[in-house]
């Protein structure tokens, strides 16, 4: 499938052009007259496989198509100053925006979507001698629409690999590693107060691991160098332990759909029945090396998507097949696009 960044670049000039009205200059209509030209191209050759079934239903117009980027699910990626959005509709189009104000957030924070559209984004990495040596306090919230950024009032503790959700005004963060020790601890941040407040410790320590909601429980499992699984209530803040054994299979990534908890780890895709755990079915999957994403999973139409970072590339699980496999994306060492805003 060939990129869709002309598509985008097209519908951003008509798009400003029929938002601009009478403030049109001659620059402008001469980037429109070529947007025009191709996207009179781009639409004759729909018929080619260009899009994708869900983009071709507003591809007809350039406005509906621009609008369609910027409110389709994504998935997000943060490395210091730039944000990467996967619009899964578009698939292999990944685009890189420039976040105003500086952040020092890295593949070993942890990014959790809002329900404002905005990113809450925690913890990672500081890279100091061409080693990594200690754990971040940072706190921000990011919003991609506007591509701004606020700071927020420090963890308690360095965390780099945390893991994390939001419920009910506030986010949970567990575990993760100070890079001396594996952490049991887990915190919680009151959105509306903006304070941090201590929680009872996670039965094991983990770390590398993306926990899924299910009611009013936080599913943990896996992680480094947790073997088993265990449940955190958020009204009771109690845990329970889940009669889950992965054998110390590290990184994992996990989500809850149709009462079933699905599990990805290094070379094995779990599901298991709710409430009880047992296991329905697993199956092989390709991959050779760590199963982790440093952001939620998304559910959109039947599929399981995430940012497979290791691979740097997108993961898609079909619910109905049971069917894994990846996706190439562009490295976000080599996501070179001017934004498109």
């Amino acid at each position: 499938m060939e990129s869709l960044r002309p598509w985008i670049e097209a519908a951003k000039y008509l798009s400003a052009w029929d938002l601009l009205g009478t403030a049109r200059t001659s620059r402008l209509w001469r980037k429109v007259t070529e947007a025009e030209e191709v996207w009179l191209e781009l639409v004759e050759r729909q018929s080619e496989g260009l899009i994708t079934d869900e983009v071709r239903t507003v591809a007809g117009s350039p406005k509906r198509l621009y609008r369609a980027l910027y409110t389709a699910p994504c998935l997000h990626y943060v490395a210091g100053p730039n944000l990467y959005r996967f619009p899964i509709p578009f698939r292999n189009l990944p685009i890189r925006e420039t976040l105003a104000g500086s952040t020092v957030l890295t593949k070993a924070s942890f990014l959790i979507r809002l329900p404002d559209s905005s990113i809450f984004a925690c913890g990672g990495d500081h890279s100091s001698s061409s080693f990594f040596d200690y754990g971040l306090r940072c706190t921000y919230r990011l919003y991609p629409l506007t591509l701004t950024t606020q700071s927020l009032a420090d963890l308690p503790t360095r965390r780099c690999y945390p893991c994390g959700l939001y419920y009910h005004g506030s986010v949970y963060i567990f575990g993760g590693s100070d890079y001396r020790n594996m952490l049991k601890t887990a915190v919680k941040y009151e959105l509306a107060a903006g304070k941090w407040r201590e929680l009872p410790e996670m039965l094991e320590a983990r770390c590398s691991t993306t926990p899924c909601l299910q009611g009013c429980e936080v599913y943990l499992v896996g992680g480094v160098p947790a073997t088993g699984a265990e449940a955190f209530n958020v009204n009771t803040e109690r845990y329970r332990l889940l009669p889950i054994s992965l054998g110390g299979v590290a990184d994992s990534v996990t989500v809850v759909t149709n009462q079933e908890l699905i599990i990805f780890t290094l070379k094995t895709v779990y599901t298991y029945a709710l409430p009880d755990c047992s296991l329905v079915h697993s199956a092989s999957i390709d991959s050779d090396n760590y199963v982790w994403s440093h952001t939620q999973p998304l559910i959109h139409h039947g599929e399981v998507w995430f940012y497979y970072w290791h691979r740097e590339c997108l993961a898609l699980f079909t619910l109905s097949s049971r069917k894994f496999r990846l996706l190439p994306a562009l490295p976000y060492t080599q996501m070179t696009s001017k934004a498109v805003v």
